[in-house]
């Protein structure tokens, strides 16, 4: 998107304060906070600060300083700035949301321009239909319409000028190499509704046909394959990754910084408690199939330094990883954890898909950008998303086997079954999409 601003003062502080703003989002560990979250943020941070988020206290004073050099009247420039950034998030959240956002970047100084990077060429495609880059076009020239007016600026001397362009993609298409070339499977062999779940931000396969469902409120629910409720959990985990399934079919979950055990018809007990101490918040859980460890992701209050808590069966603390070889952290956020048939241990991280080996020594790191929800398969395979159709296929050392494209729009989680059922569950909806994928016969043709 090109936007010719006419006033150059204007020009120079909204290219700063968008500049900025982007900036934060993309580096932040969680980019794709909720609108009321991030506002909620700022809002704090106007009465002295959050010492949790520092950086975007940083890019509001700033945000601040530039609007009081604009504005001479009298007012209340903090609320102004409020608005621009809000204006800012929403905008850049319906583009991650309804159209596959990659990533967002602002062009050099001189013109305003977004520079916008999306997942796939599907998803690319199915966003630039007429309505929705229609809907898009009007959103950017009205942020910065607006922008003008919360900056006290007159527009009647000129106007906002906004135009989106697509990069053709026959000029993607070049870029790809012959294995990465996204592999589409079209739709899915069946769907099973979960009700009163708005969307599926976590999976966890039961034998030998049940399935365990929970959304970003804190809500876990256990549905067969017609989607029939068969039990209901409310709790107050609004974390990633907040429930596993042990090799004898219970359920661990994460709630109120303790790991609860749940059995069907006996309720809940804690089994691990305090796995908070020392101001970590816990955001995911994994347990082992293979010797019954309990696998815990946390993080710390700055939502930038990360590591993984393995516990025995009985609760009892036996490892922690946290740092590689070269004394370097390895997590910042790991939302989600899975264990590899080799016991590698697998987490969907900021820094892309983290894996390490059972003693936590560092075997690699896959580049993907805001990944989420991660599974494995029986021949360690791991399968991962990260908030939109293309799911990513990666052998045990870390090779990009091949992208899958499928039906379902913004997956964020996924499980699989022994039979190689992927259970994909979206944002956008309750729905979980179930694919047939017989990944050795695809690679073996």
């Amino acid at each position: 998107a090109y936007i010719l601003p006419v006033e150059k003062a204007v020009e120079k502080a909204l290219w700063e304060i968008l500049h900025d703003t982007v900036t934060y989002i993309e580096s932040t560990p969680d980019p794709i906070a909720t609108t009321d979250e991030t506002i909620e943020l700022l809002n704090s941070n106007s009465t002295g600060g959050s010492k949790k988020k520092p950086k975007l206290k940083n890019l509001i004073d700033k945000s601040v300083k530039l609007i009081k050099e604009l504005r001479d009247e009298k007012g209340s420039p903090n609320q102004v700035s409020y608005d621009v950034i809000k204006a800012i998030f929403h905008l850049y959240q319906k583009m991650r949301k309804t159209n596959h956002l990659k990533g967002l970047k602002v062009g050099p100084k001189g013109n305003f321009t977004l520079l916008a990077d999306f997942s796939t060429e599907v998803d690319l495609k199915s966003c630039l239909t007429e309505g929705t880059m229609k809907t898009l076009k009007n959103d950017v020239s009205d942020f910065f319409a607006s922008s003008y007016n919360w900056l006290g600026i007159d527009m009647k001397y000129g106007k906002v000028i906004v135009e989106v362009k697509e990069v053709k993609a026959t000029e993607v298409k070049a870029k790809l190499k012959p294995s990465t070339i996204p592999l589409d499977i079209r739709t899915p062999e069946r769907k099973i509704p979960v009700p009163t779940l708005h969307e599926i931000c976590h999976l966890t396969f039961v034998l030998p046909d049940l399935l365990w469902a929970s959304d970003s409120e804190g809500t876990i629910i256990l549905v067969n394959p017609q989607g029939e409720v068969l039990d209901t959990l409310n709790t107050q985990s609004h974390e990633c990754g907040k429930h596993a399934v042990t090799n004898t079919g219970e359920l661990l979950y994460l709630d109120h910084g303790c790991v609860m055990r749940h059995v069907l018809g006996h309720g809940s007990k804690p089994l691990v408690t305090e796995i908070t101490f020392g101001g970590w918040w816990e955001w995911s859980i994994f347990c082992s199939h293979q010797n019954g460890d309990i696998l815990v992701g946390m993080t710390d209050e700055n939502l930038d330094h990360g590591r993984v808590v393995r516990f025995n069966k009985l609760g009892k603390l036996m490892q922690t990883i946290e740092y590689d070889d070269r004394n370097k952290l390895l997590y910042s956020v790991p939302r989600y954890i899975v264990e590899n048939v080799n016991r590698d241990v697998c987490t969907s991280d900021n820094a892309g898909i983290v894996v390490v080996d059972k003693t936590g020594k560092h075997r690699f790191t896959y580049d993907l950008k805001v990944p989420h929800g991660l599974c494995v398969n029986s021949h360690g395979h791991i399968i991962a998303c990260n908030w939109t159709s293309a799911i990513h296929v990666i052998n045990h050392n870390g090779h990009l086997l091949c992208i899958m494209g499928v039906e379902t729009r913004d997956v964020i989680s996924l499980s699989i079954d022994e039979e190689d059922n992927l259970y994909a569950g979206s944002d956008s909806s309750n729905i979980v999409s179930v694919y047939k994928v017989s990944l050795e016969k695809m690679f073996r043709k």
